[in-house]
């Protein structure tokens, strides 16, 4: 769940309000953050399983919330809830663990759900539905071992940029 806002006071306004939501039984729906929220210039991202430990978390949240010092938000990071100001630094990069872990449609999802992720997979030539070989500078490839890495998979896709 992510919540973007001018100011913190604002920020903290709205977690008030998600709270009085989640406190009513409400979760919201799995997608992706809308682009608002992210280039706000005051953010925070709570990542949850289910209404349990959503609750558990906004309850932290609006907690560290009073003190806004970035030590208390530090320790909140291994709890899955993130605070950000400011423009937003850098790129942002998803990275999957390399031999061993590959499966066929690991990115469908991801594919699915962003259409930047969906062109960039077609630009490689990649069909996101299958994702079950290697494309490295446009050609197909095969594993080292011949694919007997144990990965249940016939390769991994490897992106060069």
């Amino acid at each position: 769940m992510a919540l973007g806002a001018n100011t913190p006071d604002e920020l903290k306004d709205r977690l008030d309000e998600v709270w009085k939501r989640v406190e009513a039984g409400w979760t919201p729906p799995f997608e992706l953050p809308k682009a608002v929220d992210i280039r706000a210039n005051e953010r925070l991202m709570i990542d949850f399983g289910d209404h349990a430990e959503l609750v558990d978390r906004v309850q932290k949240a609006r907690k560290v919330m009073g003190f806004d010092t970035p030590q208390a938000w530090k320790a909140m990071e291994a709890q899955g809830i993130f605070r950000g100001h400011g423009p937003k630094p850098g790129k942002l990069a998803f990275l999957f663990p390399g031999q061993g872990s590959q499966y066929v449609n690991m990115g469908r999802e991801l594919a699915a759900f962003s259409p930047t992720v969906k062109a960039t997979l077609d630009e490689a030539g990649v069909d996101a539905v299958a994702l079950g070989t290697s494309v490295v500078a446009g050609g197909t490839v095969s594993e080292p071992d011949g694919g007997a890495s144990g990965c249940g998979c016939d390769g991994e896709l490897l992106v060069d940029g």
